[in-house]
């Protein structure tokens, strides 16, 4: 149905995991020229944008998607992953707080405190976010990332063995994600 406002923020979807960054644009546009009302839609774009580095595109689409549906917590977490981009570390903890206070159990929302945390500088806190994601979806494979670069960071014994550890979990779940954090690894 070429008038499906859901279909086509669906192909959105598909498009930006495929790495298709224009023609998941395309799609979350047309999604939203048929239904302007669509906080998905406008979520989805504003991930899009953020991976596109367009992260002004990107907030500007995440606050759009919360005007129209202030329960999307996927909007609150990408919010708060886009201002971590951007170095305002208060206002994504703010965002991804929010998030986790309309649906508890998301694990992306987790996994961007731990990021924001660990850019702060707080390593103790982002492990306890990260693990937190973890523990909600054992395949988020961006909370094993993170966690995986609070180790790297930290320069001890114990980091250094549970950063193989994770790795390990990390390039089951996400091969190009695991390569593109430490290179590919000769077994």
């Amino acid at each position: 149905d070429p008038k499906n406002s859901q279909a086509y923020a669906g192909l959105g979807n598909v498009y930006a995991r495929k790495g298709d960054i224009e023609a998941a644009i395309e799609n979350f546009n047309e999604a939203i020229s048929i239904d302007p009302k669509k906080s998905q839609a406008y979520a989805g774009l504003g991930n899009v944008y953020a991976r596109k580095g367009d992260i002004e595109a990107a907030i500007e689409n995440f606050n759009k998607a919360i005007s129209i549906g202030p329960k999307n917590s996927q909007a609150y977490a990408g919010l708060g992953g886009a201002y971590t981009k951007k170095g305002d570390y208060a206002a994504a903890i703010e965002n991804c707080n929010k998030a986790i206070s309309i649906d508890p159990k998301n694990s992306q929302a987790y996994a961007g405190l731990g990021n924001a945390y660990a850019k702060k500088g707080d390593s103790a806190t982002a492990i306890e976010n990260f693990n937190k994601a973890i523990a909600i979806n054992p395949d988020n494979a961006y909370a094993y990332a993170g966690l995986y670069n609070v180790y790297f960071s930290r320069n001890d014994a114990d980091s250094m063995l549970k950063k193989e550890e994770i790795l390990k979990k990390l390039e089951k779940l996400d091969k190009t994600l695991a390569d593109k954090i430490c290179g590919p690894r000769v077994k």
